[in-house]
């Protein structure tokens, strides 16, 4: 079996500009006439008992439509000949063609008896009719492709000239030309090969036949004893489209100007042959495949994410009997979807746009190998299609754009369709995806971009920039900016930048229930303004001193109808506040580092702790007190708000001890506390003694203790007032 295109068609309804013949015989052994009509029945057509049947009927295959010559042949010799001249036959390579074909090398064969229970034609009235025997006839149809039928004849000789039919020049024959003769039949009974042999010397030249014909190159009986291709079995249906047709044909490929066939007849019995430029094979029909949106038809430039596309192929029909002599036994469209494209469904359709999807097959997804299938059915193929020249379908795959084309990648998708056995590749459609959109995140750290950045102990604000690149896609409605804080972050103010100008106007603040969302929306009629162009937004925010994480993340969102693309993180690291503690004497109004005390009096500390901004597990504040100072009572405060509560007090061993319930409560916070202690001179001030000052010197030292880390705040010191003895000199007297 080939494969390959046919330069030559023989047309199954041709124009026929011109058909007339010339001839060597003379007339006493020749008698025609011209065949207008087709209206007589079985043989009359050559029956002259019925002259005036001879006009009108036709071999029963033929048609009425083209005229036809009958010729009656007295003693028909080798050297006799008939030309005809056919105009506007055919086509080589697409341009008209006419056709001469010459008829000689005749050799008389009476026919032989007619088996018993054969269906063939009474010739014996035939003969009579003829004036005798040794008469052969010859009828010819205008349209070449309705061939010749011949009777009484063992071997003629049949010979085609292809002429240009606009300069009338001869045409060569390439090898991509092929004639195929069919309906070679073999009649047991009798016995009768109706064979040909093709005379070109080239023995280059190809022969086809099927895997499974009943064709022989084998021994025929015409002038002589010579080998040809002939019927050796009628194992087939003889009818033009049957799926086992082929099986009686053989096929030749073409060379040169001049196309001599030896037909074979053997037993003189009425054969009727047909030219036909149908293949044994199925011919090539690849599919053409466009690219179009599944809502407007219109041809696409890019693709997008999650848009809908149709893949529609076109696909042809070949004619039966011109391009091939068998209908289709397989017919599938084939789609290999890349794995860019979701297979959605399917539609086929005629050309003019009617829908047959129901009737003519079904389609079929295989998502392991993403491949796409419209099988036509049995039914269809027999009776569906009409097998005509020119005859195409839609056949349209429908998908849809997966969000994975990648940036700026190329979607590749070829087409394919499977004819009987044989896999036809049509066009490849390569599409790229618009370019991904981009979202970009950084944090300006003076004049420099920064993706990570620690904030200095007077800074707690960072400004965002966020750069946003929009794809030039026309079908974009939608465009979001979407930013969720962390809850470190407090926002300060939002500003969109375009082309050196602030756009904030441009854009609508969504509104939604997590306060530390931003989401925007640019307004509707200013979308294709960012379309393919580039903007920025700044987002500044305050950093909470009470963070809950040392190193804070944060990142945009770029929202279309199509896609969404998350910006690169960014990194915010807070500023450090550290942990203080102070203490002083409260003298008065005044804030006093060393105060003297009198026996019996109180002493009021103020301690000042400075909690630092890191998170901790444990806040403890601590104060023991010296032997001579009882303590008495404690408070804690923030804001000048008594926040004893919040912790657990404890006054016991002479020590104040206040431990936070809830210690991050208190990060980057101040508490002041207030102890209230009160002197006694005892004692107890012994210990205390300062030798070089000769005084009392009673210190004191608060701690701040944070994940069992112990902060000592400075010292203060507490003098006792000492009386100095005195002494009064008198006499007694008596």
């Amino acid at each position: 079996v080939f494969s390959e295109a046919n330069s030559i068609l023989i047309q199954k309804n041709p124009e026929l500009t011109r058909f007339d013949f010339t001839t060597n015989i003379d007339s006493s052994r020749l008698r025609t006439w011209k065949v207008t009509g087709h209206t007589g029945y079985g043989w009359d057509f050559i029956n002259l008992n019925k002259p005036n049947n001879l006009s009108q009927t036709k071999w029963h295959n033929m048609t009425g439509e083209k005229p036809a010559y009958s010729y009656l042949i007295k003693a028909p010799k080798p050297s006799d000949w008939i030309k005809t001249y056919h105009g506007h036959v055919g086509l080589f390579k697409g341009k008209p063609v006419d056709v001469e074909v010459t008829y000689s090398n005749f050799y008389f064969r009476d026919a032989a008896l007619a088996p018993e229970e054969g269906a063939y034609p009474p010739y014996e009235s035939f003969n009579q009719s003829w004036g005798g025997s040794n008469y052969s006839v010859l009828q010819i149809s205008g349209n070449l492709f309705e061939g010749y039928v011949f009777a009484n004849l063992k071997e003629f000789s049949t010979t085609l000239t292809f002429y240009d039919s606009e300069t009338k020049r001869q045409i060569t024959m390439d090898k991509n030309s092929y004639l195929t003769f069919n309906s070679l039949n073999y009649h047991k009974k009798l016995p009768l090969s109706e064979g040909v042999k093709y005379t070109n010397p080239d023995p280059s030249l190809k022969t086809y036949l099927t895997k499974d014909t009943n064709v022989a190159y084998k021994a025929v009986r015409g002038g002589e004893t010579f080998h040809a291709w002939a019927g050796d079995s009628n194992e087939f249906t003889d009818k033009l489209g049957a799926l086992d047709f082929s099986r009686n044909s053989v096929s030749f490929q073409l060379s040169g100007t001049e196309q001599e066939f030896r037909i074979i007849g053997e037993e003189g019995w009425p054969i009727w042959n047909t030219y036909s430029s149908g293949l044994l094979s199925t011919p090539i029909n690849p599919p053409t495949k466009e690219e179009v949106d599944s809502s407007t038809g219109k041809k696409l430039n890019k693709l997008s994410p999650g848009q809908r596309v149709d893949y529609p192929f076109t696909i042809g029909v070949s004619e039966l009997g011109t391009q091939m002599i068998q209908k289709y036994s397989r017919y599938e469209v084939i789609d290999k979807l890349p794995k860019e494209l979701e297979y959605i469904g399917g539609k086929v359709t005629t050309m003019s746009g009617e829908d047959i999807t129901s009737k003519a097959g079904k389609f079929s997804y295989d998502s392991a190998t993403h491949t796409a299938t419209f099988k036509f059915s049995a039914d269809y193929l027999e009776n569906g299609f009409k097998y005509q020249l020119g005859e195409k379908y839609k056949v349209v795959f429908q998908t849809r754009v997966k969000g994975n084309i990648g940036d700026g990648k190329k979607i590749i998708n070829p087409s394919e369709v499977v004819i009987n056995n044989q896999r036809v590749p049509g066009n490849t459609v390569e599409t790229p995806g618009y370019e991904k959109n981009k979202e970009k995140k950084v944090i300006l750290s003076g004049n420099q971009e920064v993706t990570e950045k620690t904030l200095g102990t007077n800074e707690n604000t960072v400004t965002f920039r966020l750069y946003h690149t929009l794809n030039e896609n026309p079908n974009t409605t939608k465009v979001q900016i979407d930013d969720l804080l962390e809850p470190d972050f407090e926002l300060q103010s939002v500003r969109f930048m375009k082309d050196n100008r602030e756009v904030t106007d441009q854009w609508k603040r969504l509104s939604t229930s997590n306060k530390q969302q931003l989401s925007y929306q640019v307004n509707a009629a200013n979308i294709k303004e960012y379309l393919g162009e580039t903007w920025y937004t700044d987002v500044t925010v305050r950093v909470r001193d009470d963070y809950q994480k040392t190193r804070i993340p944060n990142h945009s969102t770029l929202i279309t109808n199509f896609d969404t693309v998350k910006s690169n993180e960014v990194y915010v690291t807070p500023r450090t506040i550290t942990t203080g503690i102070t203490k002083s004497i409260l003298k008065g109004t005044a804030e006093v580092k060393e105060s003297s005390v009198a026996d019996g009096q109180n002493v009021v500390y103020r301690i000042t702790a400075n909690v630092g901004n890191k998170p901790m597990t444990s806040l403890v504040l601590k104060d023991k007190l010296e032997a001579p100072l009882a303590l008495q009572e404690a408070v804690v405060a923030n804001n000048g708000k008594d926040v004893t509560s919040q912790g657990t007090l404890s006054l016991s061993n002479n020590t104040f001890t206040w431990t936070a319930k809830n210690p991050n409560d208190w990060r980057a916070k101040t508490l002041v506390i207030g102890l209230k202690s009160k002197f006694t001179m005892n004692k107890k001030v012994i210990p205390y003694l300062d030798k070089a000052s000769n005084t009392y010197r009673i210190p004191n030292q608060a701690h701040i203790v944070i994940d069992g880390k112990d902060l000592p705040s400075d010292k203060v010191v507490v003098v006792p007032e000492v009386k100095q003895p005195t002494a009064d000199k008198f006499i007694v007297k008596n």
